[in-house]
């Protein structure tokens, strides 16, 4: 979750979020650093003007121009290899 990100590019500091939904700075602080309860995020969500999806954005999502490879493979720890390649229908 990216939700210390979101609520700076809403235009407001964990401190400001905090005395929004009756929290001290340190507990936003930790319940963001750890594992917010929906409600807590329905909260911040409702503070900053936003819903609570755009604390789930996906940051690792490449690009529409990445150079994706076409053929990866994979080495698990029992010392399997898979191999995965790149197919027509993966193209977008």
């Amino acid at each position: 979750m990216i939700i210390s990100k979101v609520i700076r590019e809403h235009g407001f500091t964990i401190e400001q979020v905090a005395e929004k939904i009756g929290l001290k700075r340190g507990s936003l602080a930790n319940m963001i650093g750890g594992n917010p309860t929906v409600d807590t995020l329905q909260k911040i969500a409702d503070a900053i003007g936003c819903s609570r999806s755009e604390f789930f954005a996906d940051e690792t999502a490449a690009p529409a121009d990445a150079d994706i490879p076409d053929e990866i493979s994979v080495t698990w720890k029992k010392g399997k290899t898979v191999k995965y390649k790149k197919t027509d229908e993966d193209e977008t």
